[in-house]
């Protein structure tokens, strides 16, 4: 006995010795006035006893023994029926196993021998090859164990052609017992389901009764011979070990524990894909409830593998899955076993497994266990000295870690343990480790070398200041306030360089790539020191401000950043995810809500870009909630914060059709700075103007008044030249500039859009707008803020020119196309640089028509439709993709129907007909999509005057032509006489109809000629 239970030393291992002894060489240890057994019936003094009679006693003695004694007489009675020979073998063992305990070693050595000296071929299996099992038929024999034998098959019923492998219970081991564990194999591997574990694939009862199931067929080696056959290095070794960890990860989450992980049971496929194999003893964390709770379980394991609890016979999880993991990891990296038994008595076994102390993979390779090369000694693809550099460290503590003692004190799950090697092979700091200074700054320095000598000030000052503290750390309890000291002074050389040396280099020209390397280097030692004090909301707070900076630097469109939307987007959750943790722990903060609230509309801007239409209104809302409960509770509120959110919400309004919420919200922003002006009478917020200009006029653009919009706009222009004027070196404000000349250019003559008809004004502004953006371009080639601007500059320049020049216009549309695929492959998940390639695409193709290259033009307004497909595939709630697809159908019908292709036109004039007819059915008053409604009148006119204008076509057909073309035009005609008895954008309503009304006319003409 071993801990108060049975312990079985893999019955594998035992039956395959039996296989090679014969019966007579068997012998009992004991004399036979010792012998618990009579002699007449003790198996190694006879022979008699039948192997199915040894394993009935077996079976019911390893029962008995762990139940109490008051119960023993019911069970015996039940068990054994009315056999008394049987019920006194059963007693015999019990009474040796309590009067001599001592002997409990020897008598399981002797229950060993009686298994050997059964004749293994009574209990093999049947040979089976060339017989038929389910739909496949066995071709050979792959191997055997304890409860049955693996067989290589192939589909046999002519329904395709594939190899399994086919396991099979052994002939007399269908014992309950060993059914149970066979059956429960199959429905584990049935519920798993990895690419690293060997799939079931059937399974079902033989024609004479015994169970089997189907496997995928693995060709392939144990992870220990595939690593030495091919010289793999450790860093291989490593990434192949962590695919394994994936398996038995997916396991675990099936709640499932393996319990029998070893070499022979991972295999390698040529490939170098591993596959985990043999779930015969695997373990249900969550057995079924029906199933039978009294059985004691038998310990089934390799000892070579198992854990301590698992020797001990205590609970096994899936701990001790991760101490199997770490002793195949030691095999794997010093090509040596951890132990090796003697005499594999349980007693030897308990010893090495639980009291023993491994020696140090490092210190393994020190050990004449390496192959010898000409160059002395080796293991994997290394001289041992070498291997020895390698192992000592982070590799050393990985595995001891794993292969701790006690379970709690191990890695507490196999995906902890995988991200510790991961992080290893990345050169980050791991888990396993002590979290000290020294240790994390010279991970720092070996992943960063070229960032160090850079910033080779910051980086000394804070390494010297974490190796000070890491030696003040050492000294004894008289120099801690020293130690503590040093730590606060590390913290503080920290925040200098994260938020004062950060904000005075931010407006800087050229400045993003430094700022960027400031801010990770700062964050990096604050990450380390938060490690260290990790209840210390302080430092929490600054680690959240810190996660804010690197996210803005990262992707934010309203700073200056690299362009990085996903990373951003990543570190702005850190960042909410710490200050949502610190308002839990104390909700009276009241600081805590601005910030949050300013980080759900970053996170909103980004969520926006991203093509997440969804989540970006949950993103302002949260912030108009937050706003409002600061409101409430009477603190000051940024009304910059207010209003710009309050913006945003109105612009997704407008873009999903809702316009009465677009100018609620515009009303509402625009309030909140009124109300502040008013409250300061002595203050000069010029950014607070400039905001509620822009406001008003998004407001007075809703409602179609593009005159009054267009002096909003002005007067928000005048204010930002003012700012610029007065501080040249705020780039910011020069940022600005760009944005207010394309509000006002656009309400002069926008092409595309409402305008009240003065392109040349339209174009002077778009050509300023396009200056600054240059200047600044070229200033900070890192900085995709002023990429972004200057593609989008390029693309309105060019619009404004592409009737009247189209060659110049040709250029700016191909340097915008360049600039913003630039963007996208940088970001591919930003949909708002995609948006603008789309319409770059789509106006150099319709420039290069202007210029006869219809051919080339076609493929660019196809690549132009692709990139709006896919924007709205990502986000279909956003309406303006639906316009931007309907005008680039509509474009295509344009060329086609140029081209003489009147079914392809025709059939585009319909597509972009039918989104706005969907659209209608969502929004049926916003006017807006009532213009492109009669921008598709127009379209359908045109294509009927081109037929009515055909020589080509017989009279009658031209004359119904035309009468068609009238038709569409004077649908059209009514929309714009709604929209100027409604007072929207009177002078371009006036415009549209008299275009429109000149078309008719044509058509009328056409009729009487």
């Amino acid at each position: 006995m071993v801990g108060g239970g049975r312990l079985v030393v893999g019955d594998h291992d035992i039956l395959q010795q039996a296989a090679h002894r014969p019966p007579s060489t068997a012998h009992c240890p004991l004399p036979s006035a010792h012998c618990p057994l009579s002699t007449a019936h003790c198996p190694l003094h006879t022979a008699f006893m039948t192997p199915e009679r040894w394993r009935k006693v077996e079976e019911i003695f390893q029962t008995a023994v762990e139940i109490d004694g008051a119960g023993i007489d019911d069970f015996l009675t039940e068990a054994c029926g009315g056999d008394a020979e049987l019920r006194r073998e059963v007693v015999s063992l019990l009474a040796y196993e309590s009067a001599e305990p001592r002997m409990g070693h020897k008598f399981q050595e002797a229950i060993k021998g009686a298994a050997r000296s059964i004749s293994i071929e009574q209990i093999e299996p049947e040979d089976l090859i060339g017989r038929r099992i389910g739909a496949y038929r066995v071709i050979s024999l792959i191997g055997r164990g304890g409860m049955g034998a693996v067989y290589l098959a192939e589909r046999d019923d002519a329904q395709f052609n594939q190899q399994v492998a086919v396991k099979v219970i052994k002939r007399g081991m269908d014992t309950d017992f060993i059914r149970e564990r066979f059956l429960r194999e199959r429905q584990i591997l049935a519920g798993l389901d990895h690419p690293q574990i060997a799939r079931l694939l059937d399974g079902g009862t033989t024609d004479d009764g015994l169970p089997y199931f189907v496997l995928e067929h693995v060709a392939g080696v144990a992870i220990t011979d595939y690593c030495e056959a091919n010289q793999l290095s450790i860093a291989d070794r490593l990434r192949l070990f962590r695919q394994v960890c994936g398996a038995v990860q997916h396991a675990h989450q099936k709640l499932v524990v393996h319990r029998d992980l070893k070499p022979s049971n991972i295999l390698v496929n040529s490939d170098g894909a591993p596959k985990l194999l043999d779930f015969g003893i695997a373990k249900l964390l969550a057995p079924d409830a029906d199933e039978p709770r009294t059985r004691t379980e038998q310990r089934m394991l390799t000892p070579d593998y198992a854990s301590p609890e698992h020797v001990r016979g205590l609970n096994v999880t899936t701990t001790a899955d991760i101490y199997s993991l770490g002793v195949v990891l030691y095999e794997l990296l010093t090509n040596r076993r951890l132990r090796q038994f003697k005499t594999a008595s349980p007693a030897e076994i308990e010893r090495a497994i639980c009291e023993t102390e491994p020696a140090k993979p490092s210190d393994a390779v020190s050990l004449e266990t390496f192959s010898t090369g000409p160059r002395g000694p080796r293991g994997p693809r290394g001289p041992r000295g070498k291997m020895q550099k390698q192992l000592a460290g982070d590799l050393d503590n990985i595995v001891l870690m794993a292969m701790r003692k006690e379970p709690e004190r191990r890695y507490q799950s196999v995906e902890q343990f995988s991200e510790d090697i991961r992080r290893h092979l990345e050169g980050l700091p791991v888990t396993a480790r002590a979290d000290t200074f020294t240790y994390r700054a010279g991970k720092f320095v070996r992943r960063h070398r070229l960032v160090v000598v850079a910033a080779a000030l910051v980086a000394l000052s804070l390494l010297g200041g974490v190796m000070m503290t890491m030696r003040q750390a050492r000294i004894a309890q008289a120099e801690r306030a020293r130690a503590e000291r040093r730590f606060e002074q590390v913290r503080k050389l920290s925040n200098t360089f994260l938020f004062d040396f950060h904000n005075e280099i931010q407006n800087l020209p050229g400045s993003t790539r430094a700022r960027e390397m400031v801010v990770k280097t700062a964050l990096e030692y604050l990450d380390s020191l938060a490690q260290e004090a990790a209840d210390d909301p302080g430092l929490q707070l600054e680690l959240a401000q810190a996660y804010e900076k690197v996210a803005s630097v990262q992707g934010n469109p309203n700073n200056q950043n690299r362009g990085d939307s996903a990373a951003a987007l990543v570190s702005y959750q850190k960042s909410l995810s710490i200050y949502n943790h610190l308002l839990a722990n104390d909700p009276s903060d009241q600081r805590l809500l601005g910030a949050i609230a300013y980080l759900h509309l970053s996170l909103g801007w980004m969520y926006y870009d991203t093509g997440r239409t969804a989540e970006t209104e949950r993103s302002y809302r949260e912030t108009i909630r937050l706003v409002e409960k600061m409101t409430a509770a009477q603190m000051e509120v940024d009304p910059y914060l207010a209003a710009t959110t309050h913006n945003r919400l109105g612009e997704l309004a407008r873009y999903t059709g809702d316009l009465h919420s677009a100018l609620e919200h515009q009303r509402r922003g625009f309030a909140y700075i009124s109300d502040w002006i008013a409250k300061h009478p002595k203050a000069n917020p010029q950014g607070l103007w400039i905001t509620g200009y822009m406001r008003l006029s998004g407001a007075l653009l809703h409602k179609g008044d593009l005159e009054e919009a267009l002096e909003a706009s002005q007067q928000a222009l005048r204010i930002n030249e003012e700012q610029a004027a007065s501080n040249p070196k705020n780039l910011d404000a020069r940022r600005g500039l760009i944005s207010r000349h394309w509000g006002v250019a656009a309400i002069l003559g926008d092409p595309d859009d409402l305008n009240l008809g003065r392109p040349d004004d339209a174009l002077m502004h778009f050509r300023k707008a396009l200056t600054l953006a240059e200047e600044l371009a070229a200033i900070d080639p890192n900085n995709a803020q002023d990429k972004r601007a200057e593609a989008r500059g390029a693309m309105y320049v060019a619009m404004m020119l592409r009737d009247s020049k189209p060659a110049e216009a040709e250029a700016l549309y191909r340097k915008s196309l360049l600039l913003s695929e630039a963007l996208s492959q940088a970001s591919p998940e930003n949909v708002e640089f995609r948006h603008t390639l789309a319409l770059a695409s789509r106006g150099l193709a319709y420039t290069l028509w202007r210029l006869g290259k219809p051919q080339e033009a076609l493929p660019g307004l196809r690549k132009a439709l692709d990139y709006q497909l896919a924007n709205f595939a990502k986000d279909p709630q956003r309406t303006w993709s639906h316009r931007n697809i309907q005008r680039t159908y509509a474009v295509i019908g344009d060329l086609l129907l140029q081209e003489g292709d009147t079914d392809g036109a025709l059939n585009h004039y319909r597509q972009a007909m039918g989104i706005t007819e969907k659209l209608l059915t969502i929004h049926p008053r916003d006017p807006f999509l009532r213009r492109d409604e009669a921008y598709c009148y127009e379209s359908f006119g045109q294509f009927h005057a081109t037929l009515a204008a055909s020589k080509r076509l017989p009279r009658e057909r031209r004359i119904a032509a035309a009468r068609e073309a009238i038709t569409w035009y004077q649908r059209s005609l009514q929309i714009w006489d709604a929209w100027l008895a409604q007072g929207l954008a009177t002078t371009y309503a006036a415009k549209r109809r008299n275009e429109t009304t000149r078309a008719l006319a044509q058509c009328d003409a056409t009729i009487i000629r």
